[in-house]
């Protein structure tokens, strides 16, 4: 299970923001968090971007086999890449505590509908294993994390 929960954080722990959306709205760069290497960028744009975090819980069925839950995590790290790969998630990981949220995912499309369809097409949540709660989620377009 170590092995599962390493290889999903080095798969899904790619940080790259797409750099075009039109939900985009401009703030006043002069209180907005800067990056000390973006600082240029930023006070240029000075644009927030709204993105999709899906929160993953625990689901309520849960009693699947070992042989089975192995196929469904690899079937959702298999889902999470594929949404990284398309650029419809910027970044995804496993919670390293055992709380009932076990990760997020932070999307990058345009509507709370196209977010919910892909998180909940994810063969853990059809599975039972999981489930998904969605919030959008406002950051500066374009940030990394460092």
């Amino acid at each position: 299970m170590k092995f599962v929960i390493t290889l999903s954080i080095c798969m899904c722990s790619h940080i790259i923001l797409a750099q075009t959306n039109t939900n985009t709205k401009t703030v006043n760069s002069s209180k907005a968090p800067v990056n000390k290497n973006d600082t240029k960028q930023i006070n240029e744009q000075g644009e927030m971007k709204t993105y999709f975090m899906v929160f993953l819980v625990k689901g309520d069925k849960r009693d699947q086999d070992s042989a089975t839950a192995a196929k469904i995590q690899t079937q959702h790290l298999e889902h999470l890449t594929k949404m990284w790969n398309e650029g419809k998630m910027d970044i995804a990981g496993p919670f390293l505590d055992e709380d009932d949220t076990r990760g997020v995912c932070v999307y990058n499309v345009k509507t709370i509908e196209e977010v919910k369809n892909l998180a909940e097409s994810d063969p853990a949540v059809k599975s039972g294993r999981l489930k998904v709660v969605v919030r959008p989620w406002m950051s500066m377009k374009g940030a990394t994390l460092k």
